[in-house]
């Protein structure tokens, strides 16, 4: 009888172990899959981040150069326009898998694309004339109007990466690697 308890408890510490082991194993890949989800968010809020940098520092240099009465620094801007591309890249690939943020980054891209035709119009103007006059501070005011509406739609696409922070990626099997749907 004795060697009957003996083997019971070994049976069932044997048995402890493992399930501690085998939750200790669940818990790590938890932790793996919640990793990507806040990395990958962390990504796209900061190419949100900089890409919202592009109409705030263009108006900056806008602003600047009708305010002092300064040339535009062309390489300045020429920079911040260059910057977009590159932008655009890293989110098309970072949320290529999920359809309403593609959306979203698509009517940014549109209202960001106005924006720039108008910073363009607008530094030629500028650089045509030698003084402010009131059409250049009008359309100053435009581009403030056109950076909010651009603010406004980045900010509900960062707001949707939250949300999906919080709640757990849609259960959606075509989703690509990066994504814990994949993991």
């Amino acid at each position: 009888m004795n060697k009957l308890k003996f083997q019971l408890v070994y049976v069932v510490s044997l048995l402890i172990l493992v399930s501690i082991a085998y939750l200790v194993y669940l818990s790590y890949k938890n932790f793996q899959k919640y990793s990507i989800w806040i990395n990958h968010s962390e990504n796209v809020r900061a190419e949100i981040e900089n890409l919202n940098r592009v109409p705030i520092e263009l108006s900056r240099e806008i602003i600047r150069a009708a305010l002092t009465g300064d040339q535009l620094d062309t390489m300045a801007v020429q920079r911040i326009k260059n910057s977009i591309p590159g932008i655009y890249h890293k989110l098309d690939s970072l949320v290529a898998d999920d359809k309403p943020q593609m959306e979203k980054l698509e009517e940014i891209r549109v209202v960001l694309a106005d924006y720039i035709h108008e910073a363009n119009v607008l530094m030629q103007l500028m650089l045509r004339t030698d003084k402010i006059t009131r059409p250049i501070i009008n359309q100053v005011r435009g581009q403030e109007k056109l950076v909010d509406e651009i603010n406004e739609k980045m900010n509900a696409m960062k707001h949707d990466e939250n949300t999906l922070l919080k709640t757990g990626w849609p259960k959606d099997k075509n989703r690509s690697y990066g994504h814990p749907s994949r993991c």
